[in-house]
């Protein structure tokens, strides 16, 4: 269950495609309102995701790193969905902040801090200026972002880690709690199966990822050794069928 010797040297040529990648990015120079410098913003998310995720699965700390691939999966679909959005995808993020912040305002307000609810409301009413008259908050919808870039599997290993290991839900708790000797050896089959899957899940989201916003930022070469990489991983992933 352990990953192949193939599936381990496509992960490190993502790493390094990702490093030059981000080198890139870094060179850039923008405004918050062009969705070149959104997709530089989601792609700094998606590299820290993905370092932090192989800091973690290399100590065999499947969990933490189960969670920080969530995170890595949500950026990825949103550099799938900016592309086709454009500058409607920026709306939709200042509707999401705008959402999370009125939320914080309602908590605020249930807590009597009445100075620091009228701060965020004000906030909240900041944001909406900068949207068309009759915005209304909203938070970000995963599996319609994900729709609408053509990427629904990467939805769905979103919504399987969100029941299966990233948050507090009786399965996610209940797993290895086993006793019996035929129920340990399927444990230990499936940590093995999660360990090498999951590192193929972060590997294919960052390369999706990097192929995507090399595209967006006009990194041709970079474009091109990623879509390289893309085949490769499809002639690997044939072996998991």
């Amino acid at each position: 269950m352990e990953p192949s010797p193939e599936e381990l040297a496509i992960c490190d040529e993502v790493s390094h495609v990702g490093a030059d990648t981000w080198t890139a990015t870094m060179a850039l120079e923008g405004l918050n309102t062009d969705p070149m410098m959104f997709s530089a913003m989601i792609y700094r998310r998606l590299w820290s995701n993905h370092r932090g995720f192989l800091v973690l699965w290399k100590a065999n700390l499947l969990l933490e790193a189960s969670i920080v691939l969530r995170s890595g999966l949500e950026a990825a679909i949103c550099l799938a969905a900016l592309p086709v959005l454009g500058k409607d995808f920026i709306a939709l993020m200042k509707k999401d902040a705008a959402y999370t912040v009125q939320r914080q305002q309602r908590k605020l307000l249930e807590d009597g801090d009445e100075a620091a609810a009228h701060e965020a409301g004000a906030h909240v009413d900041m944001l909406l200026s900068l949207l068309p008259e009759g915005s209304k908050p909203a938070c970000l919808n995963f599996k319609t972002l994900a729709e609408t870039g053509g990427v629904p599997p990467l939805y769905s290993a979103h919504r399987l880690l969100s029941g299966t290991s990233s948050h507090v839900t009786g399965l996610s708790i209940l797993q290895g709690a086993v006793s019996d000797e035929a129920s340990i050896a399927l444990q230990d089959e499936l940590s093995g199966l999660t360990r090498r899957m999951h590192l193929m899940y972060m590997t294919g989201a960052t390369l999706h990822g990097i192929a995507l916003h090399s595209q967006i930022i006009g990194a041709a070469e970079l474009m091109d050794k990623a879509n390289a990489l893309i085949g490769q991983m499809n002639e690997i992933s044939q072996g998991w069928l």
